[in-house]
C-alpha cells in the first residue's frame, strides 16, 4: 500500500498550485502518523478481549486486510500525472538516468529523509520499547494524544514551508534535534509522569517540522522524468536503512555504552547528516 500511496502524492502534488505543494505533501507522510495511531488505539481495544493472548492479538491483522483491498483498488484507478503524458521523450530507464546524471540530487534527498525516517522509528517503536516497563497505560494515552498533536503540527509547519521556505523549516527541525534529543531520552527514561509529557512535547515538535516539509522537498529535487524514480529510491534507502534499523542501531550502542540516554547519538548523527544535506541546496 505504501507505494500507492507514494504514487497519489505524486500525481496530487502536480495539481495544487506552488504556494500549496508543502500541505499536499504533508498528507502522504500523515499515512504513517495515522496507522501508528491506529494501532495503538487497536491495541488497547484488544486488550480487553479476555483471550487477547491466545488469539485477541490477530484483530488488527484482519483489519489491516480492508487497507489491502482499499489499496489494491487505488491503484487499479491511477493513471501517469499529466506532467509525465506530456514528455515526448520520457527515459525507458529512469532509475539509470537518475544515478547517472541526478546523483546530487539523489544523495541530499537521501540525506534529508534519513532524519524524517530515523526520528520516526525512533519515537513510533524505540521510544514503546523504552517505556514498555513503566506505567504502560499511562504511555498508551500520552502516545496516542501525542501522535494527534505530531499529526497538526506537520500540516501547520507544512503550511509554513509554503509561505517561507521548505529549508529553513527543515534547518529549524534538524538542528532542534541536535540540541534536545539528549534532553529527550533522559526525560523518557526518568519515569516521571511530567517530565514524560515534556518529553514527547519537545521530541514532536522537530519530528513535526522535518515530517511536513520533506516529501514536497524531495519532489522538487527531481525533473519529472526521473521523479518517481528518485523519491521512491531516496525514501526506501533512508527508511530501510536508517529508519527501519534505528531501534537495532539504538540498542546497539545502549549494550556498548553501558548507558540508555546514549541511544540519542543515533539521532544527532542523523540531524548532522539532514544538515549538510540541506545545506547543498541552492535557491
Amino acid at each position: 500500500s505504501y507505494n500507492t500511496l507514494l504514487y497519489f502524492f505524486l500525481l496530487s502534488l502536480k495539481t495544487p498550485s506552488k504556494d500549496k505543494k508543502g500541505f499536499f505533501g504533508s498528507i502522504e507522510v500523515l499515512s504513517a502518523i495515522l496507522g501508528s495511531i491506529l494501532s495503538l488505539i487497536a491495541v488497547l481495544i484488544c486488550k480487553k478481549v479476555s483471550d487477547f493472548e491466545s488469539w485477541g492479538w490477530r484483530l488488527p491483522f484482519v483489519f489491516s486486510l480492508m487497507m489491502g483491498l482499499i489499496s489494491i483498488y487505488t491503484r487499479y484507478i491511477l493513471d501517469e500525472s499529466p506532467e509525465y503524458k506530456k514528455q515526448k521523450n520520457p527515459p525507458k530507464l529512469p532509475l539509470k538516468e537518475l544515478l547517472n546524471s541526478y546523483k546530487k540530487p539523489f544523495l541530499i534527498s537521501v540525506g534529508v529523509d534519513i532524519v524524517e525516517n530515523s526520528s520516526l522509528y525512533i519515537y513510533l517503536v524505540f521510544f514503546n520499547v523504552l517505556t514498555s516497563k513503566v506505567n504502560t497505560h499511562f504511555n498508551h494515552m500520552v502516545e496516542i494524544l501525542s501522535q494527534i498533536a505530531l499529526g497538526g503540527l506537520t500540516i501547520l509547519f507544512a503550511i509554513l514551508s509554503d509561505k517561507i521556505g521548505r529549508e529553513k523549516v527543515m534547518k529549524f527541525a534538524f538542528m532542534t534535534f541536535i540540541v534536545v534529543s539528549y534532553p529527550v531520552f533522559f526525560m523518557i527514561l526518568s519515569g516521571d509522569n511530567l517530565l514524560t509529557i515534556a518529553a514527547h512535547v519537545l521530541f514532536i515538535i522537530p519530528i513535526a517540522a522535518s515530517l511536513g516539509p520533506v516529501s514536497a522537498l524531495m519532489c522538487e529535487l527531481f525533473p519529472t522524468k526521473v521523479r518517481y524514480s528518485g523519491f521512491s529510491l531516496s525514501r526506501n534507502i533512508a527508511a530501510g536503512f536508517f529508519g527501519g534499523l534505528a531501534p537495532f542501531i539504538c540498542t546497539t550502542i545502549i549494550k556498548i555504552t553501558g548507558q540508555e540516554t546514549s541511544a540519542s547519538f543515533y539521532m544527532i548523527f542523523c540531524a548532522l547528516i539532514g544538515l549538510v544535506a540541506i545545506l547543498q541546496i541552492k535557491d
